[in-house]
């Protein structure tokens, strides 16, 4: 599990699009995943919008949360959950 932290990025721009789509392809070949984490809700917004949230899963976008460390703990722990739940599939 890889894990992005995309603090205060609001937009996206489309190179920005492109290196996430193809690494999170490379990912998934290997058997492993690509998280996006510390999303505000306008970037969100527009990951759902241009469809890109398909790409790499919602439930593995992580929201901006109030409290500094929150979400990033949150895509930790999330991360740890899927680990476990896939260990010896690939």
């Amino acid at each position: 599990m890889v894990i992005i932290t995309l603090r205060g990025k609001t937009d996206f721009d489309s190179t920005l699009l492109s290196v996430l789509e193809q690494n999170s392809g490379e990912l998934r070949d290997h058997d492993t995943k690509l998280m996006l984490a510390v999303i505000s809700t306008e970037a969100k917004d527009m990951l759902y919008d241009t469809e890109h949230a398909k790409i790499y899963g919602r439930e593995y976008i992580s929201m901006v949360s109030k409290i500094l460390g929150e979400s990033i703990l949150e895509a930790c722990h999330d991360a740890q959950k899927w680990i476990e739940e896939n260990k010896g599939s690939g």
